[in-house]
């Protein structure tokens, strides 16, 4: 969802030294997208109003360190998942929210028959990756994996 939301314009990922951070859009909602309610939520809880913002900025911008991921979903990640599920619903990939009653774990359960093709083409997709791509993909870690997909 970060992945998407980014490529999608909400925010940008930067690199900064050796590492990465998450940066707040300066105008939204960009090019006239939507954001469903999960992912509303999400980045509700990464760039929250009041936080600390980058001084110097032509237009003030959080920036949000991979370090500071794990305070900031802190108390939202189950409220994202719900979100999520309700969605997965709607659109016809799970039969009922997954986030209830530890039913994540459990495999395909909760899956509709769209859900399981979706779940195969997945799989089949990483295993085309773990064979066919193994070599660009270890050349493509050792030259900066995210950035080459984010370029």
């Amino acid at each position: 969802m970060l992945i998407d939301l980014s490529l999608r314009g909400w925010f940008a990922i930067e690199q900064e030294g050796k590492d990465w951070a998450l940066v707040s859009a300066t105008q939204l909602p960009p090019r006239g997208d939507t954001a469903s309610r999960a992912e509303e939520l999400l980045m509700d809880a990464l760039f929250r109003p009041g936080l600390t913002q980058t001084p110097g900025d032509a237009v003030p911008r959080q920036y949000v360190s991979p370090s500071s991921l794990k305070h900031r979903l802190q108390g939202h990640v189950e409220e994202v998942a719900t979100a999520l599920g309700d969605e997965m619903v709607a659109h016809g990939v799970a039969t009922r929210n997954p986030a209830f009653r530890g039913m994540l774990g459990r495999r395909g359960s909760w899956l509709s028959s769209d859900g399981e093709r979706l779940k195969r083409e997945a799989a089949s997709f990483k295993h085309y990756l773990a064979k066919v791509e193994s070599k660009q993909l270890a050349n493509d870690q050792s030259e900066g994996f995210v950035g080459g997909y984010l370029a």
